[in-house]
């Protein structure tokens, strides 16, 4: 449990209001190592305060996939290893463009191609 404790030494330190710079990034540390540990915990829905504004047309997830986030990571044979990340991605079935600007619906059967 030494994380635990590490963690809730980190949260009694804090000082003042400011959620964003102190509490939102122990939280989400702590909630990463559970993820790395196969549990998902889903705390920003708990934690207004810390929640995450995706870009329009993206989702929020607290352990999404880490790979193919652009049609050209789509079209590329190096193999990617799936870990679990936080952040904004877009939804099954869709991709972002070369520039990261807008999602684009994606036949993943042709895209090897």
């Amino acid at each position: 449990m030494p994380f635990y404790e590490d963690c809730l030494y980190d949260v009694c330190a804090c000082k003042g209001d400011d959620l964003n710079s102190c509490l939102c990034p122990i939280l989400s540390s702590y909630a990463a190592e559970c993820a790395r540990q196969g549990v998902v915990i889903n705390w920003r829905l708990s934690v207004t305060e810390c929640g995450i504004k995706c870009p329009p047309g993206q989702v929020y997830e607290e352990c999404g996939d880490s790979c193919a986030l652009t049609c050209e990571d789509l079209q590329s044979d190096y193999p990617c290893i799936k870990n679990c990340v936080e952040g904004c991605r877009c939804p099954e079935g869709q991709a972002l463009n070369e520039d990261n600007e807008q999602k684009i619906f994606i036949n993943k059967r042709s895209v090897k191609e």
